[in-house]
């Protein structure tokens, strides 16, 4: 670490005073744990950000493009801030973590689209190379690489896996001593200006997706290789995005990194370190809004006073700067773990998000203090708009959960091991969901011919009450002629006694009750018809076959019309 810093601070060649006029605020590296050796680090790292990044910021953003990209590439080579991991017998600086993780921030706080174009570079390609390359391909590659005459970045996205890295598209088939790529990568950050990239392919299409893909080193000279337009982004804009197209791009075999078929142990074996390098954009950009809100509350006025003295906008400061102390001291202690070799991978995916959600916040409160003058600060726009830029490399632990609580060999272990009992329990839902349905099935057709017979019933009743009904009309209609003759037979009958005038009039009560059971008999027979004794019986059954029906547990038949009673 000491080697490190020193090799940066005997590059310098500029001096502090030659720095934008602009307040920024100090950090209190001492209250971090920081050594003196990485407090002038980021003492010149900010310097040269803040002379030969910041003023450009404005219109970069404005622009979505860096002019001066190349000739900005090559200064910080020469500072020896683009290999900060990589070893000193390749070109690069030998740093830490740490190191590198504040780096970033000082890079973020001039310009957070420079930023992820430097984390593409130096974290995502270079280190990648410095830890999983062999000793030609670092010997080829690195040096311009670390030097800035040459741009790096890494393609694994594609338009239809972003998060889901194994369900990948790209395939690599090996003829002679080359592999021919066939397919496109999409959302790669630094595409249009890389020289040398890390590209993720399938080589294996007849094994488990995650045991079938392999790293490959390419070159823009690659015949078969392209790179589609530039991409437009909401935000972190200048930093170049675009889609990688292969179309039948010859890569020798020697440019595999590492081995055949193990890239997902090439890309889980840098994974916890990349996200705690990547926390540091986040944390700059807070950084920058609190320089610029800052400086504007203490000078603005308003009735009087400066509007930092009104008591609302101190509490929103006070919040503003805890939380970025409190994402600063998260990221440096993760940072140091990860150089102890403790590196803790729920702890490597919690800091970056973290500090991206906490960034989003800080950026709209900056945004509410600058008011109309946020337009003019590009880091407030960006920081607004980084919570969702932050997540995309990020985005993977969601969707596949494991890569963010365990370790590489863990990972392959549980698939290997759960694998078949997960075919199998597959297998079994499979066979029962097929005889549940068969059940159901069976059960809708004893249904439907239970209802089917029910409303052969329910019509048959009908019927009957309708035969009884028209009966019953028949019989009212001819009720006066009957009881005319019966007056004519009782005053005729004055010797009748008692008991017989009693039966007349029991016998008069049975033509006018049209239900009664007395349908035998001389005046009975006149008038119900022969067929209603054997219709009110039909009519009984009926009704007690329906009664049954109804009290079973049928479906409802309250939607029916109501029958005839």
């Amino acid at each position: 670490m000491l080697r490190s810093c020193g090799k940066i601070l005997q590059n310098v060649s500029f001096r502090v005073s030659s720095i934008r006029t602009m307040t920024h605020y100090p950090i209190d590296d001492a209250m971090f744990g920081l050594s003196e050796e990485q407090s002038a680090l980021r003492q010149t790292v900010f310097n040269f950000a803040q002379k030969e990044l910041a003023p450009f910021a404005y219109e970069i953003d404005k622009n979505n493009e860096f002019k001066d990209l190349r000739s900005f590439w090559k200064k910080m080579g020469s500072l020896g801030l683009l290999g900060i991991t990589a070893a000193t017998e390749y070109g690069g600086t030998g740093g830490s973590y740490l190191d590198h993780a504040i780096i970033n921030e000082e890079i973020s706080r001039a310009s957070g689209a420079i930023s992820l174009s430097y984390g593409a570079h130096s974290n995502l390609c270079v280190n990648q190379i410095n830890r999983n390359g062999s000793h030609e391909q670092k010997e080829k590659y690195l040096p311009k690489l670390c030097s800035g005459e040459h741009m790096g970045a890494l393609a694994m996205s594609e338009a239809g896996s972003g998060s889901d890295v194994v369900s990948m598209k790209l395939k690599a088939e090996k003829k002679g001593d080359y592999y021919v790529l066939n397919g496109t990568k999409f959302w790669i950050t630094n595409g249009p200006d890389a020289d040398v990239l890390v590209v993720y392919a399938k080589t294996d299409t007849n094994v488990s997706p995650q045991h079938g893909i392999t790293a490959f080193l390419i070159e823009k000279n690659f015949e078969g290789f392209s790179t589609g337009p530039k991409l437009d982004k909401l935000g972190i804009r200048g930093s170049g995005t675009c889609e990688l197209i292969f179309q039948d791009c010859k890569v020798p075999a020697t440019n595999v990194l590492g081995d055949l078929n193990k890239g997902v142990y090439v890309l889980m074996s840098g994974l916890d370190y990349e996200r705690m390098v990547l926390a540091g954009g986040p944390v700059g950009l807070m950084q920058a809004a609190c320089d610029v809100a800052f400086e504007y509350a203490h000078s603005r006025k308003q009735f009087n006073q400066r509007i930092g003295e009104f008591q609302l906008l101190q509490g929103k400061m006070a919040d503003m700067y805890t939380t970025l102390n409190a994402c600063r001291s998260y990221l440096y202690n993760v940072a140091k773990a990860c150089d102890l070799g403790k590196a803790n991978p729920k702890d490597c995916a919690g800091v970056i998000l973290y500090c991206a959600e906490k960034a989003t916040q800080v950026g709209l409160d900056a945004i509410q203090i600058l008011g109309d003058g946020s337009k003019k600060c590009p880091i407030c726009k960006i920081s607004a708009n980084f919570k969702n830029v932050m997540k995309l490399p990020d985005t993977m632990k969601v969707f596949f959960k494991p890569v963010s609580l365990a370790k590489p060999a863990q990972i392959m272990d549980f698939q290997r091991k759960h694998q078949k009992r997960l075919v199998k329990l597959a297998s079994e839902y499979k066979v029962k969901t097929a005889k549940i349905k068969a059940k159901i099935e069976k059960e809708d057709l004893e249904i439907k011919k239970m209802l089917t017979a029910y409303e052969k019933l329910v019509s048959r009743r009908k019927q009957m009450q309708e035969k009884l009904y028209k009966i019953y009309l028949a019989n009212q209609k001819r009720k006066p002629e009957m009881m005319y003759r019966d007056s004519r037979e009782n005053t005729m009958s004055t010797s009748v006694s008692h008991i017989s005038n009693h039966s007349s009039l029991s016998h008069s009560r049975t033509f006018i009750n049209p239900n009664s059971s007395m349908t035998k008999g001389k005046s009975g027979s006149s008038f119900f018809n022969e067929d209603a004794p054997m219709l009110q019986s039909q009519s009984k059954r009926v009704n007690k076959q329906c009664n049954f029906f109804q009290n079973s547990s049928l479906p409802s038949q309250s939607s029916r019309k109501p029958f005839f009673a």
